[in-house]
């Protein structure tokens, strides 16, 4: 394809210059596939639901490249979930540099110790939001937050939830929100405590927009 072709072309230039061994590459897509029937399918997320603009699992989990050759060992794998928001702390860690201390990074784990295994990840909260999703329920749960095996959906008036076991229930399928009301609490409370920390607020009488699929 073009884009393993694009690849390819740049891991050549960086032979070329005698720097591959001491270049981090990182890879990843920004969101998941596009799965609807129409001409700009691109994909299937099974046996994940949802898709490209939607906060399930199959909008928002895509696999993760990192190539840094001596200091990523090869040919292993991490299940540690992570966030695109740590690609610059991680890019400042291998520079040796630091951001200015009155810069407030929203990412913050090192991606080469996560998966030298030398640093946790799942021990924090990763949040999501996104302003319209496609089609019924996901247009009034624009929110999300995953801490660990749990994942919580909230609409922007906090008062909708759903939660999902995503170790037993990789699919969102079973909400257990009602059952596990020990384990909502605390989600929806740092859910809305990021929600107001980085101004992601829209005005709540607003209509969630509907997108329209292309035919």
């Amino acid at each position: 394809t073009d884009l393993d072709q694009g690849v390819g072309r740049i891991r050549k230039v960086l032979e070329e210059l005698g720097v591959a061994q001491n270049t981090m590459i990182l890879f990843s897509s920004d969101n998941g596939p596009e799965t609807h029937n129409s001409k700009y399918s691109r994909g299937a997320a099974w046996p994940l639901k949802g898709m490209k603009t939607q906060l399930w699992e199959g909008g928002i989990r895509v696999p993760g490249i990192l190539h840094w050759p001596g200091r990523v060992p090869e040919g292993q794998s991490c299940a540690t979930p992570v966030s695109m928001l740590d690609v610059f702390p991680t890019y400042l860690q291998a520079a040796g540099a630091k951001a200015p201390a009155n810069w407030k990074l929203d990412g913050g784990r090192d991606l080469v110790a996560i998966a030298n295994r030398k640093a946790a990840g799942a021990d924090r909260s990763i949040f999501f939001e996104f302003h319209f999703a496609q089609r019924g329920v996901e247009a009034s749960l624009p929110m999300a937050v995953r801490r660990g095996r749990w994942k919580l959906f909230s609409d922007h008036a906090f008062q909708r939830v759903q939660l999902y076991d995503l170790a037993s229930d990789i699919s969102e399928k079973r909400d257990v929100a009602t059952s596990r009301p020990e384990v909502v609490k605390p989600l929806l409370a740092e859910l809305q405590a990021w929600w107001r920390d980085v101004g992601a607020g829209v005005d709540l009488t607003r209509k969630s927009t509907r997108v329209e699929t292309p035919s």
